[in-house]
């Protein structure tokens, strides 16, 4: 099955989801290496839309389902990367939050695992459905972002701040991020073939 991350532009270019967050993944490496978070910032953006790796949204993309928030599958893809370690509190944080806001772990922590609870019923963000509500749906996204990125391997994380204004500020740094490269890598996808284009009339010009 081809998962793909957007809907087609007014070009009928449609990117994958590998397509886009290798994309997001460079942008956000490039933003994070001056605060020397290059690593993780690249991380984040290439696990931020994992939640894309699902039949629920790809439905959307169909045009037959409405209300699917995939950004908490990313979040809960990278808690079960790193085991809940307090490290990637933040992570989660940033991958969860890159539609609807920031939200404080200890908020998503519950709906995070109940995605493996069969007992439990996960909610989305902003009351939406959340793309994947069950451990079967996360194991299948886990196999697609495998095949599409099998050298896949998370970075060892900083020990975050310990104080309440610096741990907020590093949280919104992750967050500043991959939200800023979630927005050109997709600005980029929607204006490449103009810029294409012009380019070619450019190089053309004055030959006929």
């Amino acid at each position: 099955m081809e998962y793909y991350a957007k809907s087609p532009n007014a070009q009928g270019n449609q990117p994958t989801v590998k397509e886009h967050l290798q994309r997001v993944a460079e942008f956000a490496q490039m933003y994070g290496e001056p605060l020397k978070l290059g690593e993780v910032t690249k991380m984040i953006g290439q696990l931020h839309d994992f939640g894309k790796y699902t039949q629920a949204f790809q439905d959307v993309l169909k045009g037959i389902r409405t209300g699917v928030d995939h950004a908490m599958g990313g979040a809960c893809f990278a808690e079960a990367c790193y085991k809940g370690r307090p490290s990637s509190h933040p992570i989660a944080e940033a991958i969860n939050g890159h539609h609807d806001g920031l939200v404080a772990y200890d908020e998503i922590k519950g709906e995070l695992y109940a995605v493996a609870d069969p007992k439990k019923t996960v909610h989305g963000n902003a009351g939406k459905a959340p793309a994947i509500a069950a451990k079967e749906q996360l194991l299948t996204a886990n196999t697609a972002f495998r095949k599409d990125f099998p050298d896949f391997k998370p970075p060892k994380l900083p020990k975050p701040p310990e104080g309440e204004l610096e741990s907020m500020l590093y949280t919104r740094m992750l967050f500043s991020c991959l939200v800023d490269a979630d927005y050109t890598a997709s600005h980029w996808t929607m204006t490449a073939h103009i810029f294409r284009m012009r380019r070619i009339t450019v190089l053309t010009r004055g030959l006929y």
